[in-house]
């Protein structure tokens, strides 16, 4: 599914598999903004808490909740969540707690994972931990193309949207600019995961 070699920088996910990226990074915003209108914030997004449906869709669900942080309406105490991820380039590696931004920066990561192949920052060799781990603060963020939706993903990394509803927008509007149409249970129009080589 991605370009040769697979440990480098400039690996990338393969043209005539970018649709599946594309309807996966739309499935994942549309279940954050789910999330987001019912007052929880996710937490520690990242690929392991996803999964694939076994129908022919192949449609990417968000799964777990285990490092959620929600309020209780009734009492108006919040649990903050929690974070499980190691990755040096993590939002929370600094002293934060989980906010709905937070989950937007972590979308960003995800998409970058799945456009590339790799969390962002783990095929840097020979940068250490800490200088990885200071790309966020310094806002040194990897290099994402524009048609791997690197423009959607510094934005969230750059806190450029107020909330998942805008950042889905514009992932409609870079899938309409490209063509796509969303239909159903935001799928695209037309694209058959069987036609895909694995």
């Amino acid at each position: 599914m991605y370009s040769a070699p697979l440990d480098a920088l400039s690996t990338r996910i393969l043209a005539s598999h970018r649709p599946l990226m594309y309807q996966w990074a739309l499935h994942l915003i549309s279940g954050l903004s789910f999330i987001h209108t019912h007052d929880i914030i996710f937490g520690d997004l990242d690929l392991a808490k996803c999964w694939l449906s076994s129908d022919s869709h192949l449609s990417l669900s968000i799964v777990g909740f285990l490092d959620a942080g929600f309020t209780f309406k009734t009492t108006g105490r919040s649990y903050p969540g929690d974070r499980t991820s190691s990755a040096a380039f993590h939002p929370l590696e600094h002293p934060f707690e989980p906010t709905a931004q937070i989950d937007l920066f972590l979308y960003g990561c995800v998409v970058y994972e799945l456009m590339t192949g790799a969390w962002p920052g783990s095929r840097l060799t020979g940068t250490s931990r800490r200088e990885i781990t200071m790309m966020i603060p310094s806002k040194r963020w990897p290099v994402l193309e524009t048609e791997y939706m690197g423009e959607i993903v510094r934005k969230c990394w750059g806190g450029g949207f107020e909330n998942a509803e805008q950042v889905k927008a514009e992932v409609v509007a870079f899938l309409e600019g490209l063509g796509w149409e969303i239909e159903g249970n935001d799928n695209l129009k037309g694209f058959d995961v069987a036609d895909l080589e694995f």
